[in-house]
C-alpha cells in the first residue's frame, strides 16, 4: 500500500470474507514479521467505492472511503 506521494505505507496481504462482509489485512515488516492483523466491516464494495467501518472511541465508528483516482500507480 502506498501513500499518494508514492512513499510505501505498508506491505502485506488482504482478503475479503466469502460472504463479502469483512476485509482482513495482515501487515508485515521488511523481514516478513507480522506487525498486525485488522478485520473491518465492509460498508460498500463496488467499482466506484470501497468503504469500511472502524471502531472508534466512546462507541463511535468512522467510515473510511476509498474511491478511484487518476494518480499513476507507483513503481515498485
Amino acid at each position: 500500500m502506498y501513500n499518494l506521494d508514492d512513499s510505501l505505507k505498508m506491505q502485506g496481504t488482504w482478503s475479503v470474507s466469502d460472504d463479502g462482509k469483512t476485509r482482513t489485512i495482515n501487515a508485515y515488516d521488511g523481514n516478513g514479521k507480522l506487525l498486525f492483523t485488522r478485520v473491518v466491516e465492509i460498508v460498500t464494495l463496488n467499482s466506484q467505492e470501497f468503504s469500511y467501518r472502524v471502531a472508534g472511541q466512546n462507541g463511535q465508528y468512522t467510515d473510511i472511503i476509498h474511491k478511484p483516482t487518476d494518480h499513476t500507480e507507483p513503481k515498485s
